[in-house]
């Protein structure tokens, strides 16, 4: 049986409800007709009226949950330029992140103030439903506000483990992970495209126990490439 395609809406749908706007749209523009059942949020919907802005649903059933991890794994990602920026969001969502932290460091060269900030948080949760909705994923992963330096540090306590890439550090992945037990709930810490300066990385390795330094090896990638390459390996050591 072909699974139903997803669309996202506010709230938990119950009983009888009407999607409207611009997922309406989209049902309409898919040429979806009355008597589909279609996936909205984790609910099995069957399509009871339509017209291009609104379409009228009952709920009929709790869809199958696809693509969640059982690891927790948040990535911190120092700010990028625009299209870099967008494409880990993308790519992480696709990996299978929990979450997005964007960050401001030292070296971040986008300057973001007021309301820049809000509209570039809105665009990156909408390529964040996006890449969910593409990937089959019955989850959300949220992109949080951007946080200063200061602010991301105070959040490592709520981590089993925080993976800090950082070019200078002598420790590869490979042993930090053979030499821990799997945490629950991870942090991925991941620098601008100038890195971190050296009293960043010293804050961060000081920041608690739980956070281990690690080298992504003796190439140097560019930010974006160490994002995906650290959450692919973390997810093939965590997936079950």
């Amino acid at each position: 049986m072909n699974m139903a395609r997803r669309f996202i809406v506010e709230g938990n749908p119950e009983g009888r409800f009407t999607i409207a706007e611009k997922e309406a749209r989209h049902i309409f523009v898919l040429r979806h007709k009355v008597g589909d059942v279609i996936q909205v949020n984790n609910k099995l919907c069957e399509i009871i009226a339509m017209q291009k802005d609104e379409v009228i649903c009952d709920v009929v059933g709790e869809a199958e949950i696809r693509g969640v991890p059982d690891t927790k794994i948040t990535l911190f990602q120092a700010l990028l330029k625009a299209d870099k920026m967008e494409f880990v969001i993308q790519k992480a969502v696709e990996l299978g992140v929990t979450s997005v932290v964007p960050f401001v460091s030292k070296n971040v060269v986008v300057k973001l103030e007021g309301k820049d900030k809000a509209k570039k948080s809105e665009r990156w949760n909408k390529i964040s439903v996006e890449a969910s909705k593409q990937c089959g994923r019955s989850d959300i992963v949220p992109v949080s506000e951007i946080l200063s330096f200061e602010e991301m540090l105070t959040t490592f306590q709520e981590y089993d483990l925080v993976l800090f890439a950082y070019e200078n550090e002598k420790e590869s992945l490979k042993e930090v992970l053979q030499g821990r037990g799997k945490g629950k709930r991870i942090a991925v810490v991941i620098g601008a495209e100038g890195g971190f300066d050296a009293t960043e990385a010293e804050r961060v390795m000081k920041a608690g126990e739980n956070v281990k330094s690690v080298s992504l090896g003796d190439r140097i990638l560019r930010a974006e490439t160490a994002s995906l390459f650290l959450l692919s390996v973390l997810m093939y050591e965590c997936e079950e």
